[in-house]
């Protein structure tokens, strides 16, 4: 191992202690649990912890943060049934959860023929708990995306990048939920920021996609 992967790993695992407390904290914020999960992928550490959080589990089957640390990494591994299962667990064990709540919605809001309804009452119990936090806004648009409704959507999405301006997965919702409104022009602008920037994250090629085809329809 390199000496500057060696020093990333250390930054990351000092990251994860800092994530971890952070999740003491303040347990209903969603954001400590999604970085700790994310930095744990990136040290090929995911397995690892699943098989800590289930042995955790066995002992202890009612703990709130093993059980959320649990969901989170198999939302983070695609294994959304399970994911689904452990936070519907932290539900029964806290159900003003944010943290919960909104994965949870976010998971249903993004299956084919998802209960909207089910998505859209759990993203508004985690809006309700963390009215200011930007990913529980991006959620609770993104349902709203979902069921049409665009403006409401737009409004989410907005109030979510006050907060992350240059979060290029929220600017494409909101790009997502203006095309829908039928703001075509204001939206290929807003996509196009998204892809501007020099961060890379998953829905790029998604993103791309769009761009073309919004471009091509506008011509």
């Amino acid at each position: 191992m390199s000496v500057s992967n060696t020093g990333r790993q250390k930054k990351n695992e000092e990251a994860i202690a800092a994530f971890n407390k952070a999740q003491e904290l303040a347990p209903d914020n969603p954001q400590p649990y999604i970085v700790t999960a994310r930095l744990m992928a990136s040290l090929g550490k995911t397995d690892q912890a699943v098989g800590e959080l289930t042995r955790l589990l066995d002992k202890q089957p009612d703990s709130l943060p093993a059980n959320m640390g649990l969901a989170t990494l198999y939302e983070i591994q695609g294994k959304h049934q399970e994911a689904k299962d452990k936070y519907k667990k932290v539900l029964t064990l806290d159900p003003n959860s944010a943290a919960a709540n909104n994965n949870l919605a976010w998971i249903i809001a993004s299956e084919k023929d998802g209960d909207l309804g089910e998505a859209l009452r759990l993203a508004m119990l985690a809006k309700q708990a963390m009215p200011d936090e930007p990913h529980i806004a991006d959620t609770l648009g993104f349902v709203h995306l979902k069921r049409q409704s665009y403006p409401l959507a737009i409004a989410q999405f907005q109030l979510a990048l006050d907060n992350r301006p240059d979060d290029p997965v929220i600017t494409m919702h909101l790009a997502q939920a203006q095309y829908g409104k039928g703001d075509k022009d204001q939206a290929i602008a807003t996509l196009q920021k998204a892809l501007a920037t020099k961060d890379e994250f998953k829905e790029r090629g998604e993103a791309e996609g769009l761009l073309k085809q919004w471009e091509s329809s506008a011509k």
